[in-house]
């Protein structure tokens, strides 16, 4: 920290010399008086800075440096031309030091200038020798061209003849194959239109064999237009070739790789095809081992019209099982109309329930807009109290402002008494000395009579206008005074005004406040409960409407399988009554529709029932099941 107050100090010291040496530089010219002043007052300067920073040693040291400084400017000073020659010369010497800066640098950028020149030229001598290889690689590139178009015009002519020749070769064997399929459509036409009519279940087999047929002869169409798909991806893939024109050598012995591989892939086609031959083939021979099967089919026809007279015994005791599944039916059609009715009263009680709804959404819609009703009052609430803060503000200001008048005007007071009090000291300070001095003088005032009374009358004169102007000054003090405390007294009341009025806002924000957000908490109360009620209300509409759609379901299911069991019943009616076959299935039914009967939510209870239903779906799907194979036997 020492070294830094030393650093500081000389700094200090060479700034303040500055620009009095500057000003003996102006001086010197004038006179060497004025020098002399200028070497005192940076002596005096020099001692003002050094004085009280540092140690002694270090303060000692300064100004006699700071001495050793004003002696030499003083020599200087003595003789104005030395001086003017001295900074002369210091002038001189730095235009020299910046003329050898300049010259450097400008043989600096010379240097710079010649490297650059270097530079471009041989950047010119590679741009010439560039646009020469550019030339070259453009005659190649014509001569590549034109060889590229004549393999290509060579290699299209090939392909063209290979495509044409397998397309030919591909046309004809598949008409034949076509010719051949026609044939044998037309010779067993007749065969598989006689088994078409005599069993039903065995000729969709047959037709699935053609179809099948029909299926290959489809996939050998496709595999010759994939073929065709094939030859025209080569084609484009040879277009694509024309781009990489920098590699043509390579190009064209790939290009002939591939002409190779294709004419591997065009035989194994055709061997492909030479395989299909043979299928087809084999297919004549399975229409032989059908023909086979026909014979064999009319054996078990005869086998199946003996089980046919052993179903429709079979039939009759399914009818009397019938029957009795048609009375439980008629018990379960009384519960369902039952049921209809308490569907009706869950309708009745549904639309009750979306009336409330709705009115319980009117409900929250006011209370949104009553809230954003208090919302709005709040926000006027607000913007006044944010103007009665601006206007307590602006009061404020105005008594910071009379406080600064006030604190001006005591300043003045207090000027006014120490110029006074300075007056009254100066002038006794006077009188002492007059008196001293004629007392040395020899002059007493008991000799100057004369003098003495004119004196008098003089210091009387002096003693009514001094007292006048302090009646004056008094006066005015006591004016001051009187109007700084009639500000203060105004400030006071201004400032119990305020504090009333804030206070009063205050309590009226606040009691305002306090409303709105006991209004706002209600109406949030109020509108959770009704989004609580609305919520519920959907629930259990959504329940309802579930409840009945499987209601609905049942119905139309039971509905459709009475339909379905009607014609028989109608017919066997006449029959002796058999037992029942199915009492479990019965039992369910009955249990299962009491239960319901004698729950209080038939909802629930069907929710809850859902696998005892799926049961009795399962059974009763059986049943048919049974009864149309039966009928079909």
């Amino acid at each position: 920290m020492a070294d830094q107050d030393i650093c500081s100090n000389s700094n200090n010291s060479e700034e303040i010399n500055a620009p009095h040496n500057k000003s003996t530089q102006s001086s010197t010219s004038d006179s060497p008086i004025n020098s002399y002043h200028y070497m005192k007052i940076s002596q005096c300067c020099g001692d003002i800075n050094d004085s009280g920073l540092g140690s002694s040693r270090i303060t000692t040291q300064n100004r006699n440096s700071i001495e050793d400084q004003a002696l030499h400017t003083a020599k200087v000073d003595l003789n104005p031309r030395l001086g003017l020659m001295f900074h002369e010369l210091s002038g001189f010497k730095t235009v020299v030091s910046e003329v050898k800066a300049c010259e450097r640098e400008l043989s600096d950028v010379e240097a710079k200038l010649l490297d650059l020149t270097e530079e471009i030229r041989s950047r010119e001598a590679k741009i010439i020798d560039l646009e020469d290889e550019i030339s070259e690689l453009q005659e190649t590139k014509f001569e590549l061209e034109a060889e590229n178009h004549k393999i290509r015009s060579s290699f299209k002519e090939c392909l063209k003849k290979s495509t044409s020749n397998t397309n030919d070769k591909l046309t004809t064997k598949i008409e034949n194959l076509e010719n051949e399929l026609e044939h044998l459509q037309f010779s067993y036409a007749e065969e598989i239109n006689g088994l078409m009519d005599r069993e039903d279940f065995r000729s969709k087999v047959y037709v699935n064999i053609v179809k099948e047929l029909e299926v290959k002869l489809k996939d050998l169409r496709a595999i010759s237009k994939s073929q065709k798909e094939q030859l025209l991806d080569s084609m484009r893939q040879n277009r694509k070739l024309e781009t990489d024109k920098a590699y043509l050598e390579e190009l064209a012995r790939n290009s002939r790789k591939r002409i190779e591989d294709l004419r591997e892939k065009v035989q194994e086609k055709m061997a492909k095809i030479v395989e299909n031959e043979k299928e087809l083939n084999s297919t004549s021979r399975r229409l032989s081992a059908i023909e086979k099967r026909c014979t064999e089919l009319e054996i078990e026809r005869n086998l199946l019209r003996e089980q046919r007279a052993i179903s429709e015994e079979r039939l009759k005791c399914m009818n009397s099982d019938i029957v009795d599944m048609r009375s439980a039916l008629q018990s379960a059609n009384c519960k369902i109309s039952t049921l209809e009715n308490k569907l009706g009263e869950k309708e009745r009680l549904q639309t009750i329930f979306e009336s409330l709804f709705h009115r319980a959404e009117n409900d929250s819609r006011a209370t949104r807009d009553f809230a954003a009703h208090l919302e709005d009052d709040k926000r006027t609430l607000l913007a006044n109290n944010l103007r009665m803060e601006s206007a307590i503000h602006e009061l404020r200001s105005t008594c910071t402002n009379a406080e600064q008048e006030v604190s001006k005007a005591n300043e003045e007071i207090r000027r006014m008494k120490s110029s006074i009090a300075k007056y009254v000291k100066d002038k006794r300070t006077t009188e002492i000395a007059i008196y001293e001095c004629l007392q040395n003088a020899g002059i007493f005032p008991e000799k100057l009579v004369v003098n003495r009374r004119s004196s008098k009358c003089h210091q009387i004169i002096l003693g009514l206008d001094a007292h006048r102007s302090l009646q004056l000054l008094s006066e005015k003090i006591a004016n001051l005074v009187g109007e700084n405390e009639k500000l203060k007294n105004h400030l006071a009341t201004q400032q119990l005004k305020i504090l009333e009025e804030c206070s009063k806002n205050a309590a009226h924000v606040n009691a305002n406040f306090n409303q709105l957000g006991a209004k706002l908490q209600s109406a949030r109360e109020d509108n959770k409960q009704l989004c609580i009620q609305q919520i519920l209300l959907r629930h259990q509409l959504e329940t309802r409407k579930f409840a009945m759609e499987k209601c609905t379901e049942v119905k139309r299911e039971l509905q459709e399988k009475l339909n379905a069991f009607e014609p028989p019943i109608k017919c066997d009616s006449s029959g002796p009554v058999k037992p029942v076959r199915n009492p479990e299935l019965c039992n369910q039914l009955t249990r299962f529709f009491e239960e319901r009967a004698k729950s209080a939510d038939p909802d629930t209870f069907s929710i809850n029932h859902n696998e005892s239903i799926r049961s009795i779906a399962c059974k009763i799907n059986k049943l048919e099941k049974t009864l149309k194979d039966d009928c079909q036997s």
